[in-house]
């Protein structure tokens, strides 16, 4: 469960980054929405498997006004984007950390020494797990097309 949180703090790190981007346009704004997509979907992974681990538990309450804070939105930082690094470069670099994610989700192992087993016994969970993934490569690719 630690290792899917982590994924999740790391693509909330990319998040961030694309956002101060200076020319916000549509590929970009909808890279953020699938790398947001991707996050929402690991959390409701941990969910499935992780039963008990509901971090909006008043989320459905009418009848409360918390709201709780952001689940697994801890300080990430990635390696300094160099400022004098174009931005043709910036976006493969984006790119790149992706991948790099999308690796890491892929590597069971990494995730859980058991988590093939848990998600295969998990239908629901399986149907996350494989959309967080989606979303990623559509990220990747959002920023593709915002290189031409």
């Amino acid at each position: 469960m630690d290792k899917l949180k982590l994924i999740r703090v790391k693509i909330f790190a990319l998040i961030t980054i694309l956002r101060t981007d200076s020319v916000l346009g549509r590929e970009l704004a909808l890279a953020i929405t699938s790398l947001q997509r991707s996050r929402m979907f690991l959390g409701k992974v941990i969910e499935e498997l992780f039963p008990g681990n509901d971090p909006y538990p008043e989320s459905i309450n009418p009848e409360s006004d918390v709201i709780e804070p952001r689940a697994d939105a801890e300080q990430y930082t990635y390696p300094s984007i160099d400022p004098l690094m174009t931005r043709i470069g910036r976006i493969k670099l984006l790119r790149k950390y992706i991948e790099e994610l999308v690796e890491d989700i892929k590597n069971h192992n990494l995730v859980a020494p058991n988590f093939t087993d848990l998600v295969s016994d998990n239908e629901l969970a399986g149907v996350f797990y494989t959309t967080s993934l989606i979303s990623l490569a559509e990220a990747k690719m959002w920023l593709g097309e915002e290189l031409g």
